[in-house]
């Protein structure tokens, strides 16, 4: 999708584009990611994530970058490069953890998430080595209008440790958005770009699309701007429910250009995690959280729709455009007699548990918290 991510972010690569959207998981996600780059290099990501209910998801990922044997030129007395004297290898190390989190819904946007990262690196070349700290930090939030998401993040802030004490990282600052709407009844599409800018690179923009039908195959396509601008390309397939009750693997491959510089090849394997026993959904009722009205529940299911109608009316709409984590979700809208329906979902395949459901009668008015019964 162009590299547009930041705005996004609803896997575990959210631990590298922006750790907000690790609040969104609803299941544990074990990733392996292999990407060849330009002429011999390499990098190579395993990431797992494991949420913990209202408390966030946390997130532990690896990752090597290999730039293959490099012709070795030992320097002569008159600092010039001598002749070619075998050969050497330069390689980087990636260590992150990462935390994701939903925060209380705040000025008219459905849910709010924040988190972070922290980050080790050490890059070594022949006989010398170079370690840095970052920290990355993030946010998403669910904008009123449906399907339409914006995220900002401040990527790599630190500094190189060791070797090269008082070195800065360069640090990024990303904006990003998506939307994502029905096509169909089989059909789904997401759009997102970037606005990057950071301390060793130019002003840039990253965009691109994703189609998914019958919620098995996705096909991506993009367009990266800056130093290593062009189009991307990607399609993912994901294995349906009947193969492999409980977890859903995930195959995607991605074709990004680098310009003049030719093109790199990514392939990632995941698999999400979800329990099969889905619990009755107790508790149900209005309260007041900062005040702020909303409608909470208990329930240990992996993730939950929520639909409402007018009272007098037969015909249920869906407040929430995708499976909500959080048992809470805010109350806005007309003033009015609504019924509340929330039912338990299973995110890895889309299957809802409609025997499950609970109903709830609420008052929307302008002036005064809304009542519940």
């Amino acid at each position: 999708m162009g590299c547009a991510f930041t705005g996004l972010a609803d896997d575990l690569n959210a631990l590298e584009w922006n750790p907000a959207g690790l609040a969104g998981l609803p299941a544990a996600e074990i990733s392996a990611l292999h990407t060849q780059y330009l002429v011999d290099t390499s990098y190579e990501m395993l990431g797992y994530a494991q949420p913990f209910g209202a408390l966030g998801t946390l997130a532990i990922g690896v990752a090597t970058l290999d730039y293959g044997d490099l012709p070795r030129f030992p320097e002569r007395p008159d600092s010039l490069p001598g002749a070619p004297a075998g050969s050497t290898t330069a390689r980087d190390l990636y260590l992150t953890a990462g935390w994701g989190t939903s925060l209380r819904p705040a000025l008219g946007f459905r849910q709010v998430m924040a988190g972070g990262s922290l980050k080790f690196v050490n890059q070594q070349l022949s006989r010398g080595s170079l370690a840095g700290i970052g920290i990355s930090l993030g946010a998403l939030a669910d904008l009123p209008v449906e399907g339409l998401r914006a995220g900002v993040l401040m990527d790599n802030a630190g500094e190189a440790a060791g070797a090269g004490a008082g070195r800065p990282l360069p640090v990024r600052w990303v904006l990003g958005t998506s939307l994502r709407r029905d096509l169909g009844s089989d059909l789904k599409g997401v759009a997102a770009a970037d606005l990057g800018l950071g301390r060793d690179a130019p002003f840039g923009t990253n965009a691109g699309l994703e189609l998914t039908a019958f919620d098995l195959v996705s096909l991506r396509g993009g367009w990266r701007t800056g130093q290593t601008a062009g189009p991307t390309f990607g399609v993912g397939l994901r294995t349906p429910a009947s193969i492999a009750p409980g977890v859903a693997f995930r195959v995607d491959y991605a074709s990004v250009s680098s310009g003049d510089l030719g093109s790199s090849q990514r392939f990632e394997l995941s698999a999400r995690f979800v329990s099969r026993h889905v619990p009755l959904i107790r508790n149900l009722e209005v309260a007041q959280e900062s005040g702020v009205p909303v409608l909470r529940w208990t329930g240990r299911a992996a993730a939950y729709f929520v639909y409402r109608k007018p009272a007098a009316d037969q015909r249920w709409s869906m407040v929430t455009e995708r499976p909500a984590a959080e048992p809470l979700i805010a109350l806005t809208g007309t003033p009015g007699r609504y019924i509340y329906r929330v039912v338990p979902v299973d995110p890895a395949t889309g299957q809802s548990f409609d025997t499950e459901a609970a109903e709830i009668e609420v008052t929307l008015s302008g002036g005064e918290p809304p009542g519940g019964r």
